[in-house]
This record gives structure tokens, C-alpha cells and sequence, in this order.
């Protein structure tokens, strides 16, 4: 069976299709990503414009060839802060729906948080994590302990948006617009006190800025040496481990950079170039104001999540979140639905241990 997942964020859209087998498990053979930068102007109208909402039908039907083509027949498209947000949104999907056939589903804050997690639980199962997704648009986060959900929180500080918000989409930061930044971020995240979080805690996180900087890191500081192709570097970095000190250091040295020279690095390419600045100025906050040394970058995320919960349950919708308090549950109330994605207690203890 084929099965695709179309992800709609604030700076591109997504398209990856999976070969799944008998017993559910699955494997991406296709991955496309183009820029559509569908949140341009958003912070600042309150709606989605027209420039964008054109790039975006006339990459989506890109993808609907694609699809069309290959015979897919299981199709889930998903999107994100920057339709939730958008005041237009009812126009926009009725829109996308009549000139491609997809019918998207905008997840919540909190949905974007926990499906996200339990995609990267799939390929690191650590008990004690505070979990972040770090997109265009926002900044997803998840607390949990022993697999037991505390908290999510969901803030508008995603890579692009900042980009376009704090900085030039062209050029370096000026000394006082990044320094504005920085404080603005420094002063949405939340504190160690806000999360009640246990010193076991390990940091794990999630998003195209994180694969970025790991590839970066890892390239330049083991491999430089060796001729490596794209596939071969992912692969390498796989969960990989990264220090504070590292990512300070990568941070450090982009922010004097303009975009066009970021570009030419190929361990981080174009796509990201404009936004990786203030993408690892996040992290690397977020990282210190939380004393965090390590942060570990998954290898699947939201589109795992989503499409996980999918084999397991094809008729549920929404996987169920009602709690009025938007950050804090109680701590068995959302305990499950991590055997959906997750086997046996024993396996679990045992993949915790191997990290």
C-alpha cells in the first residue's frame, strides 16, 4: 500500500509518499518540498495573500499529478499555524479544494504538538523529554514524563515568520533588530519554573532549521574530507547528539553571513538559507535559558505521527484533546494514545536505555 502525506506550513508544502507493509510499518521512498511561502505577510494583514495562495495551488497540483500518477489512493493533508491563523482560511480551503481535490484539515496547536511527538517517538523513545517542532510559523512543544503528557505549549516564533518579522530576507541583521529578536524569543519561551520540568529531562527536537545545523555540524567538524551525497549525510545524523556549544558556534557564524553565501554551503542549501539564522537563534535560546547541554535531533516528526496514527486508526479524526487549560493536564489524562504508535513497555525500556 501507498500512502501520502501533503504538509502545508507557513514557509512550504510538503509531499511525502510511504511504501507501507503488511504489519504497518513503512518507509518514505519520495520527498518533495517547495516554498511557497504561504505566511508572507500574515503578522502584518491578518490574512493570506493572493501571490501566496497562487504558489500554493500550483504546487499542490504539482503534487496532485504525482499522486494521480503513482495510483495513490490514501491521501492526508494536513496544515499548520499559518491556516489556523489566517482570517481568510474558509476562503483559502474552499479554494484549494475546488482546484486540486484536497480537502485539508488544520490542526490545532496542540494536535501540531502531539502528533508531532509521537512521530519522533517512533525513531527515539526517551521517557523523560521536553519535545519541540520547530516550523516556519510556530514553535510546537511537548513535556512529558515517563510517556505520561504534562504540558503543550504552542508560540509564534517559527523561523520564517521571525525572518520576516526581525530581519531581511536578503541580507544580514542589523545589530538592533537581532538584538530585538533575541529578546522577544527569550521572552516567549517558557522557563523551567512554567514547566515544572524533572532534572532528568533530555531535550529532543524536530524541523527542517535542526536537520540543517546537524548536517552542518557533522559535515564540517567529520566528514569535510570525504565526497558525501545528501542521502548518505542524512543518514549519518540520524538522532544525532549536538552541544550547546556547537550550535552557539554555527549561530554565531551564519548571523554574519548573508543569505546568498548561506546558500552555497551544501550541507545547508538554499531552502534554508534566508531562515536558518533565526531558526538556530531559537534552539540555541531556547537551549540555554532552559540549561539545556545536548539536544538530540529526531529523525521523524509530524508527518510520522500523522500518518502512524492513520494505519492504526483510519476512521479516527482527531486523536482526543479537550482540556480547557491550553498548557497543563493532568498527568493521566493523556497517557495514551502512545500505544498507538509504541509496542511493548520492555521494548520502550529498552530503546531509553540505548540512548
Amino acid at each position: 500500500m501507498k500512502v501520502s502525506v501533503i504538509d502545508l506550513g507557513f514557509n512550504s508544502v510538503k509531499l511525502v509518499n510511504y511504501h507501507v507493509n503488511e504489519d504497518n510499518s513503512y518507509e518514505a521512498y519520495e520527498q518533495k518540498r517547495m516554498n511557497v511561502r504561504l505566511g508572507e505577510g500574515l503578522d502584518f494583514t491578518g490574512h493570506l495573500n493572493d501571490k501566496s495562495i497562487q504558489r500554493t495551488i500550483n504546487s499542490l497540483k504539482f503534487f496532485r499529478d504525482i499522486i494521480n500518477f503513482q495510483s495513490i489512493k490514501d491521501v492526508l493533508p494536513i496544515a499548520t499555524s499559518v491556516v489556523r491563523e489566517a482570517s481568510n482560511q474558509k476562503d483559502f480551503l474552499k479554494e484549494i479544494y475546488e482546484e486540486t481535490g484536497f480537502r485539508f484539515r488544520v490542526l490545532s496547536g496542540k494536535e501540531e504538538a502531539l502528533y508531532s511527538y509521537l512521530g519522533a517517538l517512533k525513531s527515539v523513545c526517551i521517557p523523560t523529554t521536553l519535545f519541540f517542532d520547530l516550523g516556519g510559523g510556530s514553535l510546537e512543544m511537548v513535556y512529558a514524563e515517563n510517556f505520561k503528557i504534562r504540558k503543550f505549549i504552542s508560540l509564534p516564533i517559527g523561523a520564517l515568520r521571525l525572518s520576516l518579522s526581525h530581519g531581511r530576507m536578503d541580507d544580514i541583521f542589523d545589530k538592533e533588530r537581532y538584538e530585538n529578536m533575541r529578546q522577544y524569543i527569550l521572552e516567549s519561551l517558557p522557563d523551567k519554573k512554567e514547566l515544572e520540568m524533572s532534572p532528568k529531562a533530555k531535550l529532543l527536537g524536530v524541523g527542517g532549521t535542526l536537520r540543517a545545523i546537524a548536517r552542518y555540524h557533522y559535515y564540517y567538524n567529520y566528514y569535510y574530507d570525504q565526497k558525501l551525497r545528501s542521502g548518505e549525510l542524512d543518514s549519518k545524523i540520524r538522532n544525532c547528539r549536538i552541544d550547546y556549544e556547537s550550535i552557539a558556534t554555527i549561530h554565531k557564524k551564519l548571523y554574519k553571513m548573508k543569505p546568498k553565501y548561506i546558500a552555497k554551503i551544501s550541507a545547508i542549501g538554499k531552502n534554508r538559507a534566508n531562515t536558518i539564522t533565526a531558526g538556530s537563534c531559537v534552539i540555541g535560546m531556547l537551549m540555554m535559558k532552559l540549561g539545556f547541554g545536548k539536544v538530540i535531533a529526531s529523525a521523524s516528526g509530524l508527518r510520522d505521527g500523522i500518518l502512524s496514527s492513520f494505519l492504526e486508526c483510519p476512521n479516527l479524526n482527531s486523536i482526543g484533546i479537550n482540556n480547557k487549560n491550553n498548557n497543563k493536564l493532568d498527568s493521566n489524562q493523556i497517557q495514551y494514545p502512545l500505544n498507538l504508535l509504541l509496542d511493548t513497555p520492555k521494548k520502550l525500556k529498552k530503546s531509553s536505555n540505548d540512548l
